[in-house]
């Protein structure tokens, strides 16, 4: 019984195929940082380190994972007494999703980590 246990503990702990990476749009010009960085990984669930250029530091989050859609709630970056949560899909070279405070579509390539 206890082996069972441990077998079942294992396999849901395996990452979904595809899931984990670097996903960025972050570029620099004249000094300053524009765009978005995603680093998605799997240890003992799974995590994203969000960073947007226009933040000072990068959070990280636990992520909800379900096949290939994505979410995660960070604190927001104008009120951070309230949250934003982040709502996508992950694909063998992108990361596609909106916020839900902004109607703009984030899409970010996958790179090296």
């Amino acid at each position: 019984m206890l082996a069972l246990s441990l077998s079942t503990v294992g396999f849901s702990q395996q990452p979904a195929k595809g899931i984990n990476g670097s996903f960025s749009t972050l570029r620099y010009d004249a000094g300053n940082t524009y765009g978005y960085k995603f680093i998605v990984y799997s240890l003992d669930g799974y995590w994203v380190v969000f960073h947007q250029a226009d933040m000072f530091k990068p959070c990280v989050a636990e992520l909800i994972v379900k096949g290939n859609s994505i979410e995660f709630t960070i604190p927001s970056d104008i009120d951070l007494s309230k949250t934003r949560t982040f709502k996508g899909t992950i694909t063998k070279n992108l990361l596609v999703g909106y916020f839900d405070d902004s109607s703009h579509q984030i899409k970010l390539k996958r790179g090296p980590l």
